[in-house]
C-alpha cells in the first residue's frame, strides 16, 4: 500500500478521478476524496473518466516502489468493442501486455496490467 500512496496518475486526455464512494454497501455512501489522486482503495483501481472514448494517461511510481499489475477502471467507455492500446506508446497485446473486461451496462473499461511499473507508465487508447 506504501508503494501506491507514494504513486501519481495524471492525465493529458481524460479525467483522472478525484473523490468517490467511500462505501460499496451504503445506498447514498458519503464522499471520499482519493489520495493519491485517482487511487480508488475500494476496489484497489486507479480511476479516470475518458473523453470521446480516449484517455491518455501517465502513472508515476515513487523511485524504488514498484507497482504490481496495476488496475485501471475507466469510466465514460462506450465502446462495443477494445481500442487499441498503447503502453509508452507501443501497442499493447490483450491476453499478453494487458488483460480487459468491458462493462457495457456501466459503461466502464477496466484494464489490468500485466507487469511491475517500476518507472512512469504512459497508458494511451
Amino acid at each position: 500500500m506504501s508503494n501506491i500512496q507514494a504513486a501519481t496518475l495524471t492525465a493529458t486526455g481524460g479525467t483522472v478521478a478525484t473523490q468517490g464512494p467511500a462505501s460499496r454497501s451504503i445506498t447514498n455512501a458519503p464522499v471520499r476524496v482519493y489520495s493519491p489522486t485517482g487511487y480508488n482503495p475500494l476496489y484497489a483501481v486507479w480511476e479516470a473518466a475518458a473523453s470521446s472514448n480516449a484517455v491518455d494517461l501517465v502513472l508515476t511510481p515513487a523511485s524504488g516502489k514498484p507497482l504490481v499489475n496495476p488496475i485501471f477502471r475507466i469510466f465514460n467507455f462506450t465502446l462495443a468493442s477494445l481500442p487499441v492500446i498503447y503502453l509508452n506508446g507501443q501497442r499493447a497485446t490483450a491476453d499478453s501486455d494487458f488483460f480487459a473486461t468491458l462493462d457495457a451496462t456501466n459503461r466502464e473499461l477496466w484494464l489490468t496490467l500485466n507487469c511491475d511499473i517500476g518507472s512512469a507508465l504512459r497508458l494511451r487508447f
